[in-house]
């Protein structure tokens, strides 16, 4: 009852009328005003860029054949898939750079798989040496594979889940 009482009283008033579109056009006025600055804000922002990442080189290790290349690690085996292979061990050099082949240091890059893991960070030029100790092929695994992930600041996350791939050879 009071309500409309109110809005009785308040359109019979002509004042009230009369200033309300002046108030729903400082209103409109503002809001234009706010939105301009966020758009010059988010404008201002840089897209988040990708990665590329690539494995240069393998260092044999503990049980690793000197021919491994690429994302390609072979594992010495005496027998045909009967044995756990443990303590497989090697080093991998990864290059990390943008979308326009321009190194990026400061890259967390993190291999992980096959029972361990081992990160690292890049340095000026983009590349960095991951150490994996310990990994294991279990009893009739022919394959295994180790995920690649990389974080750095501006770009979005890179992850390949078979970045690396541990691969039985027989003797």
């Amino acid at each position: 009852m009071r309500a409309r009482k109110f809005i009785e009283k308040w359109l019979k008033d002509k004042r009230g009328i009369e200033g309300l579109p002046m108030h729903l056009i400082i209103i409109i006025a503002v809001a234009v005003a706010v939105l301009a600055i966020l758009f010059a804000i988010i404008g201002g922002i840089k897209p988040i860029g990708t990665l590329s990442v690539s494995c240069e080189k393998i260092e044999a290790g503990e049980h690793v054949k000197k021919e491994s290349s690429g994302n390609v690690i072979l594992v010495d085996a005496k027998e045909e898939g009967s044995e756990i292979i443990k303590y497989i061990n090697f080093s991998v050099r990864v290059k990390v750079t943008d979308s326009k082949g321009k190194p990026v240091a400061g890259a967390t890059v993190i291999i992980s798989g096959a029972g361990t893991a081992g990160a690292n960070t890049t340095v000026g030029n983009g590349t960095t040496v991951v150490r994996i100790k310990n990994a294991i092929l279990e009893r009739n695994q022919e394959t295994a594979y180790m995920k690649i992930e990389v974080k750095a600041s501006g770009y979005h996350k890179y992850i390949d889940e078979e970045g690396l791939i541990l691969q039985r050879v027989y003797t």
